[in-house]
C-alpha cells in the first residue's frame, strides 16, 4: 500500500488533469471518468478515460486526444516522452464516484470497502446494486441487503456474469 507521501503528488496531478479536462469534455458532451498513469522501461503513459451515453468511437477518442494534448503539454503534465491514450473505460472500469455507481444501478457489482480506521482492512461484497445515494444499497448473492456508505468505498467494478 502506498503511503500518503507517495500518493499525494500523483493525486495532485490527477486533480489538475480533472480540473483542466472536465470542462472541455463536458462542453463536448463527454464525461471525464478517470486518469491513470503507468510507467515501465523508461516510458510514461497517461490514460484518460471518457464516457458518453451510447458509447465512444475511436474517431472521437482521436479528436479528444488532439484537443487535450496542447493544453496538457503547456501545463507541464506531459512531455515528448509521455504517451497519452484516450479511451472508453469499458465494463471493467473502476467505479469510484457516486455518478459511476448511479450508472451501475440495476447491475451486478463487486465493491471493496474499508473496515474501520485501519487502511489495510477491507471487505468485498458482490451483488446487485439497487441504489447509489449517500450509501450503496446492494442485494448480495446470499439474499442479504447491505448498505455501504460511499465514504467507505475503496472501489467497485461491474461483475460480469455468464
Amino acid at each position: 500500500m502506498e503511503s500518503a507521501s507517495e500518493s499525494s503528488p500523483r493525486e495532485a496531478i490527477r486533480e489538475q488533469i480533472v480540473t483542466l479536462c472536465r470542462p472541455l469534455l463536458e462542453a463536448d458532451g463527454f464525461e471525464f471518468v478517470d486518469a491513470e498513469w503507468s510507467s515501465g522501461a523508461g516510458h510514461k503513459t497517461l490514460r484518460l478515460f471518457i464516457h458518453r451515453s451510447g458509447g465512444v468511437t475511436i474517431g472521437e477518442c482521436q479528436r479528444i486526444h488532439r484537443m487535450l494534448m496542447p493544453m496538457l503539454s503547456v501545463e507541464g503534465i506531459v512531455d515528448d516522452h509521455t504517451a497519452v491514450e484516450v479511451g472508453s473505460p469499458g465494463l471493467n472500469r473502476p467505479l469510484r464516484r457516486q455518478s459511476d455507481f448511479r450508472r451501475a444501478e440495476g447491475y451486478y457489482v463487486t465493491v471493496r470497502r474499508r473496515i474501520g480506521e485501519d487502511p489495510d482492512r477491507e471487505a468485498s461484497f458482490v451483488g446487485k446494486l439497487l441504489s447509489a445515494e449517500s450509501s450503496l444499497t446492494m442485494i448480495l448473492d446470499t439474499g442479504e441487503q447491505v448498505e455501504i456508505p460511499l465514504d467507505e468505498v475503496i472501489e467497485g467494478r461491474f461483475d460480469v456474469r455468464m
